[in-house]
């Protein structure tokens, strides 16, 4: 019993480090993506430049490890 509470405890701790290694503007950008936007949507929602969008995407992707929108789309169902 004691095994399964450490187990599960260290893995809330992982989710909360995971929930804070993206900013507050990429989490942003990728709910919209999560939503499918496309990056000009996303842009002009934003008030920014659709190559920042773009630069956002390319950090998201490297921080969380994905290789494209949709498993970007997917990580926080399964790490927040």
């Amino acid at each position: 019993m004691t095994k399964t509470i450490l187990k599960n405890r260290d893995r809330d701790i992982i989710t909360k480090k995971d929930a804070t290694i993206l900013t507050q503007r990429e989490m942003e950008i990728l709910t919209m993506v999560a939503v499918g936007a496309k990056n000009v949507e996303i842009a002009d929602e934003l008030f920014i430049s659709p190559n920042t969008v773009r630069t956002h995407i390319y950090n998201i992707f490297k921080k969380i490890n994905v290789p494209n929108r949709f498993q970007a789309a997917l990580w926080p169902a399964k790490n927040l």
